[in-house]
Parts: C-alpha cells; sequence; structure tokens
C-alpha cells in the first residue's frame, strides 16, 4: 500500500469511548491482584484479617489449631494467630474441603510460638492432617493429630 489514508477509521468515529475505556479495562485487571495481595509487611492484626477475608476456611484452622493442646499449653488462652510475615502460604479448594499450607504466628498470654500445618479443613472437621511444626521457646515438636480430625472408617 503505497498511501494511507489521513482519514479516522469509521469505527473511531463511531465508538470513540472504546480504546480509552478498553485501555482503563486493561490496567483495572492488571491491577487487581495488586489490591488483593497479601500485606506482607503488615501487621499480624492485618495478616490475620486478610487471611479471613481471602481464605475461605482460614476461621475454621484459627478454630482448629487454637484448641491443640500442646500449642495451648504452651502459649495458654490463644489470643492472636496470624499468618507469618514472609513464609510462603498457599490455600485451594479440593474434594473434602480447603488444602491449607500455612505457617502461623500463635500468641497467647504466655507466649508465642510458629505453627507450620498443612491441612485439609471443611467447617470444624479436618479431613487431612500432615504431620505439623511447633515451635515454641526454642524446642519444636511435631504434632500428629488435631482433636476433630475425621477418621478414616475401618
Amino acid at each position: 500500500m503505497l498511501f494511507k489514508s489521513t482519514e479516522p477509521d469509521a469505527r473511531d468515529r463511531r465508538f470513540p469511548w472504546l480504546r480509552p475505556s478498553a485501555a482503563i479495562l486493561l490496567i483495572a485487571w492488571l491491577l487487581i491482584p495488586h489490591f488483593r495481595a497479601f500485606p506482607e509487611n503488615g501487621t499480624p492484626a492485618e495478616r490475620e484479617a486478610w487471611a479471613r477475608k481471602h481464605v475461605r476456611q482460614y476461621a475454621s484452622l484459627a478454630r482448629t489449631v487454637e484448641r491443640i493442646p500442646l500449642v495451648a499449653d504452651d502459649v495458654g488462652q490463644v489470643t492472636r494467630i496470624a499468618p507469618t510475615a514472609h513464609d510462603k502460604h498457599t490455600a485451594a479448594q479440593d474434594m473434602n474441603g480447603v488444602g491449607m499450607n500455612f505457617t502461623l504466628e500463635m500468641a497467647g498470654e504466655k507466649g508465642s510460638g510458629i505453627l507450620r500445618v498443612h491441612c485439609t479443613v471443611d467447617g470444624d472437621t479436618v479431613f487431612d492432617w500432615q504431620p505439623a511444626t511447633w515451635s515454641f521457646n526454642g524446642k519444636t515438636t511435631e504434632i500428629t493429630t488435631v482433636p476433630n480430625l475425621l477418621r478414616a472408617r475401618q
């Protein structure tokens, strides 16, 4: 093509808002993940609030882990459970509920510790519990079961 028309395309004259609107939608689509991103540099309260809002069964996980006898013995009455700031946390829907792999800061009246847990939770039932590790006062202990673990029928 030797010559190109300098006339605006007929589509541009009929829908002048189309290109700017498409650009705005693209920018918004690219920014949404940043608004939903985990507050890595946030306070424990901000990280806990984020998890309760974005992880469907997080409240059930929190209720489950605060009832672990070893944790309750070490920290006393649990006052805070929050995902740790810099560890990788995952949650995904599976056949039995929400599979979660979290590292949690757990604080209570007697101190605080770190619980690394990989489990599947639905409501207050734990369908799968991989051995968790509890670190408190420099000592690490494996936790192989929880009180509300659904046992396979024999």
